[in-house]
């Protein structure tokens, strides 16, 4: 099992000119689909609606599919990766590791391992962390380096930036680098990737207080975000309130243990109720703990999994993986999200 494969500089198809300009579009659709929910986790509640639309204020947010996505795009744009690192230094114990990992696994061969491995190094030195959460980031790193000793170039360094204009020129290989310099990121440069040396403090305001965070803030108030997941999926997607284990599994990308622990956490705790075959529902108490989090406005519009996911199988347009078929799916995604309420 591979959670994490890293991407390849082999001979790729190239891209034909008259499509540069739609894939140029289509990446940086993307990177403000990304953005937007950065901001959303990072900035205060009045910065959020002064600059973001009421819609994605709505929407509720999968941090591990957004972390999973940033580690694509964020490499075109340091501003956005380094807002994304100290959100993730800054709250790694809200992450689910094994959830990630298991994300990872749905998005297209183009995640670098080194990249993840030194954003687990970021975690476990700067984030305060319990046990439990040091335990995940530390078998992140292992898992990482794993990967990288089955690579054929585990021994090259890679540069971090590339624009997307020389993204698709290269028809998608980020460049070799062969030193880093007195401005590298030590902790990213010892997993062979040269990036600038990250300076700006690990300082985040915290998550807003809009519906689109409601995942984070109950699964913090819960000390739990399996449970935190389960109950806003429950309560809020698409008025689905039962669920067996199974499904729950499923439908939220965890293993299926964590959500067995969590469904009789909740259970314990008077916020789910068990009823016939194996189903749960809601209690009271968890219908009310949804309300106190103002998910009333809240919108679980789409599986951001697959939406994340699909849209990255488009940056795997200059690697030979794109067709007439991705295209169509990567339009439709598209759609669905300047759609609004769907």
């Amino acid at each position: 099992m591979q959670p994490i494969i890293e991407a390849k500089n082999t001979k790729q198809k190239k891209v034909k000119s008259g499509q540069k300009d739609k894939y140029r579009r289509g990446i940086e659709y993307l990177m403000n689909c990304v953005t937007t929910q950065w901001i959303i986790l990072t900035e205060n509640n009045s910065s959020v609606r002064s600059f973001v639309d009421a819609n994605w204020q709505k929407w509720v947010i999968d941090p591990e599919a957004l972390i999973a996505v940033t580690l694509l795009v964020g490499r075109f744009s340091p501003p956005l990766f380094d807002r994304a690192l100290r959100w993730i230094v800054k709250n790694g114990s809200s992450v689910s590791v094994p959830r990630l990992l298991k994300v990872m696994k749905i998005f297209p061969p183009l995640i670098d391992a080194r990249i993840a491995g030194g954003i687990s190094d970021y975690v476990c030195e700067f984030g305060s962390l319990g046990d439990d959460a040091m335990d995940d980031w530390i078998y992140m790193g292992s898992v990482a380096r794993e990967c990288i000793e089955r690579s054929s170039r585990k021994d090259a360094s890679v540069a971090f930036f590339l624009g997307v204009d020389e993204y698709i020129d290269a028809e998608g290989a980020f460049p070799d680098a062969s030193a880093g310099g007195r401005n590298a990121d030590p902790i990213f440069e010892r997993w062979g990737v040269i990036r600038h040396r990250f300076s700006a403090g690990f300082h985040t305001i915290g998550n807003s207080s809009v519906p689109a965070g409601i995942r984070i803030r109950i699964g913090e108030k819960l000390d739990s975000r399996v449970l935190g997941d389960i109950i806003a999926y429950i309560g809020i997607a698409k008025s689905r309130h039962f669920g067996t284990s199974r499904s729950l599994a499923e439908n939220l990308y965890y293993p299926r243990d964590r959500i067995s622990d969590a469904v009789e956490d909740g259970i314990d705790r008077g916020l789910l109720r068990k009823g016939r075959n194996d189903y749960f529902s809601l209690s009271d108490s968890g219908f009310d703990l949804l309300a106190e989090e103002g998910c009333e406005d809240a919108l679980w519009n789409t599986d951001w999994v697959i939406t994340y996911s699909g849209l990255s199988f488009g940056l795997s347009f200059v690697s030979g993986y794109f067709d007439e078929e991705m295209d169509m799916l990567y339009t439709e995604l598209c759609n669905l999200l300047e759609g609004g309420d769907k």
